[in-house]
């Protein structure tokens, strides 16, 4: 169990760098598409989001599942001693990633135009889709690197990394559309900042691999059995990630042919302020993976089932509460942050966040647990799952109800694929997750939203950035008093929770004074 702990807490460390790196980027990034959809207005961010479908689409094109690949058996390398493998692992990944971004980005330049007028129907537009080369280089390079980070557990590299990508983007694109470029500016904006941010990604990799550079050129290691595990483990992961990225640019395809721009526009922007959610979702993700992957569980099987039931109660502890309260405050929010002009974009918000309440049925655990087993198969299984539930839902419902027919697509294939998952999971391992748990985090963030509800009736706020300061605040205090009166969180999760929290000098302090007043809460219960 020692060892348990101390893989948990490393977790914790490695999520704590992200989440920092994370933060600061995604409140960079989030400014910067506030002020680009300020600067552009609705029917240009809209024609602006069009245009980005295609390169996103082709960065999943040009990883063939490198990056998990590099997460995954570097972080093994490390448990089982393996470190003279790493460089070679990661060299031989590189050479397959350089190789597949030049052919993939020569064809995004060659193709530009006929995409324009024949995949998204607007034919004014090739130019700039052009000029999204760049975002291609230089996002599908920072992808593999901060993959090779996390599972070095050098997280905080990561971090410095998506920080210099956010802070290039939320300098360079403003300014390009002052300038006059518009659209082109943002586009522009987006692939410059990615490429410096690549190139210190890299130079940050080779002062790591310093060392281990001239120790595999004297062992002349054979790049033959990395290439393996790329075909073996990878394929399906790069099959999961264009179906996912492809399902990901129907959407935007669907709503490009069954709407406006202006509403494309309103729904991006709800889109924008959900994303904020990875800020919460995204370090914990990515750093179970890693976890998972340190674990066998032939010979540990109780620590892993633990660590699943774990990782889906507190990453729904840290979700739920959020959506709640994004639910009932996104009018707020939205105007808050974007401004009146975008009309309908609080009421796009305030149904997509529905689709994050799959989090208490492991929708951010579930994946990381399959690749870290190598059951990779099993992952594909789900995304094509996934992708053939939403099609036909889109074709239904997009055309009848517009955005909102789309998110009743997103949120019902996405069910039923984690659906899938959990019970393979359950079959071949004989694990599930605490219905019971699951079920009163919802209980407790539903009873802590009530008091919010009720404020905006009996004490109507006109300031807006004061009402957001009294509704955080009341929901916050409410939170911590149903979460242990419901039985939420109980003695065994403070002990958890505080273990986790002792190497992380920063927020121990505020954890501790806060696992304070829930004993004090619990023994009142009692």
């Amino acid at each position: 169990m020692e060892d348990l702990n101390n893989l948990a807490k490393a977790t914790m460390k490695s999520s704590l760098f992200l989440f920092v790196g994370l933060s600061a980027s995604t409140i960079l990034l989030a400014i910067n598409s506030i002020i680009i959809a300020r600067l552009l207005g609705p029917e240009n961010y809209g024609l602006y989001t069009v245009i980005m479908i295609v390169p996103t689409l082709f960065i999943a094109l040009s990883d063939f599942g490198i990056s998990p690949t590099l997460t995954k058996f570097i972080a093994s390398n490390r448990v089982e001693g393996k470190n003279d493998e790493t460089f070679t692992l990661i060299r031989t990944g590189f050479m397959i990633k350089i190789l597949l971004i030049a052919v993939i980005s020569t064809i995004l330049w060659i193709t530009s135009d006929y995409l324009a007028i024949y995949f998204l129907s607007r034919p004014e537009i090739g130019p700039m889709i052009r000029l999204s080369v760049i975002y291609l280089i230089g996002q599908a390079s920072t992808d593999s690197l901060n993959a090779t980070f996390i599972g070095q557990d050098e997280a905080g590299k990561s971090g410095v990394v998506m920080i210099i990508n956010a802070a290039s983007r939320f300098v360079i694109s403003p300014f390009l559309i002052l300038m006059g470029l518009g659209v082109s500016g943002a586009v522009l904006g987006m692939g410059i900042g990615s490429v410096l941010a690549s190139i210190v990604g890299v130079v940050l990799l080779l002062l790591i691999l310093h060392s281990k550079i001239q120790h595999d050129m004297k062992k002349g290691s054979s790049p033959m059995n990395p290439l393996k595990m790329f075909v073996i483990f990878g394929s399906p992961l790069y099959m999961s990630a264009i179906l996912l990225s492809f399902q990901n640019e129907l959407r935007r395809i669907f709503l490009a042919f069954f709407t406006t721009d202006e509403k494309i526009g309103n729904f991006s922007t709800a889109i924008n302020f959900s994303s904020l959610m990875n800020v919460l979702t995204t370090p914990v993700a990515s750093s179970l993976f890693p976890a998972f992957s340190k674990i066998d569980i032939d010979k540990d099987k109780k620590s892993l089932e633990k660590m699943f039931k774990i990782s889906i109660k507190y990453m729904s502890l840290v979700i739920v509460p959020v959506i709640f309260y994004i639910l009932f405050l996104s009018k707020d929010l939205i105007e808050l942050f974007y401004g009146s002009q975008y009309k309908i974009a609080a009421y796009y918000l305030s149904l997509y966040i529905l689709t994050f309440f799959l989090a208490p049925i492991g929708m951010y655990v579930i994946e990381a647990f399959l690749n870290s087993q190598e059951k990779t198969m099993t992952t594909l299984k789900m995304k094509i799952i996934n992708f053939i539930t939403f099609v036909p839902l889109s074709l239904i419902f997009i055309p009848l109800y517009e955005p909102p027919g789309l998110i009743i697509s997103i949120f019902i294939s996405q069910f039923i694929s984690l659906i899938y998952g959990l019970i393979n999971i359950y079959k071949n391992y004989h694990l599930n997750i605490d219905w019971n748990i699951s079920f009163k985090i919802l209980i407790s963030s539903a009873l802590s939203i009530l008091p919010v509800f009720i404020l905006q009736y009996i004490l109507p706020l006109n300031n807006i950035i004061i009402k957001m300061i009294v509704s955080v605040s009341i929901f916050s205090i409410s939170l911590l008093i149903c979460l242990p009166l419901t039985g939420t969180l109980n003695k065994d999760d403070i002990i958890n929770i505080k273990n986790l929290s002792d190497n992380l000098p920063f927020i121990r302090t505020i954890i501790n004074t806060l696992l304070k007043i829930e004993i004090k809460i619990l023994n009142i219960n009692i």
